[in-house]
This record gives C-alpha cells, sequence and structure tokens, in this order.
C-alpha cells in the first residue's frame, strides 16, 4: 500500500484491467523547465520500459507521448479524475484500526 493519498472517482475499488488509451496528466507547482525536462526523460524511460514506446528505427506506431507546457497553479485542487494521487515526502504511519495482533 502507498503512503500517498489516493483518492478520485474510482479510488475506492480495483482498477478496470481493460487496455485502453488514459491521460496522465501531472502538475507541480514550482519546477525549473530543467528539472521538469528531465523528470520528463525519466517519466520516459519507465514508460520505454513498460513497452509504451516506439519499438525500432524504423517503427511509426507512437505508444505513448510526453509534453511539457507551463500552466497557472489553481486556487483549488478540484478533479474529476478517475484516480488522483497526492505525493507525500514522508510515510504515514499505518492505519491500525481493523488490527488485532495474534
Amino acid at each position: 500500500m502507498s503512503s500517498h493519498e489516493h483518492f478520485g472517482a474510482n479510488a475506492d475499488r480495483a482498477p478496470d484491467p481493460t487496455a485502453r488509451p488514459y491521460r496522465i496528466e501531472i502538475l507541480i507547482e514550482r519546477i525549473s523547465e530543467a528539472d521538469a525536462l528531465e523528470l520528463l526523460q525519466e517519466l520516459a524511460d519507465a514508460l520505454a520500459a513498460r513497452g509504451h514506446a516506439l519499438q525500432g528505427p524504423d517503427d511509426k506506431h507512437i505508444r505513448s507521448v510526453l509534453t511539457l507546457g507551463v500552466t497557472d497553479w489553481p486556487e483549488e485542487l478540484v478533479t474529476d479524475a478517475l484516480h488522483a494521487i497526492l505525493p507525500r515526502a514522508t510515510p504515514r504511519p499505518p492505519d491500525l484500526e481493523y488490527f488485532t495482533p495474534n
């Protein structure tokens, strides 16, 4: 279980196993263009490792695309996304509400 906060319309159920196109958006409050580009390269590496990349020099089938643009930080984070993850720098302690020792 991840220590990051997870919410959204489908956060309380298992992900749909159907393979289809998805748009993944990342909004970062403050980052330089150079750091953002470095992060995009890391994400591109992760996508390629999972097979979401051009497969050879003659391959023309685009399987993913990463873009970088400037935007305003919203006053309020509101989303209608299926899933939203808020990264957490430090892990939270486990939820022991239903814990029973052996």
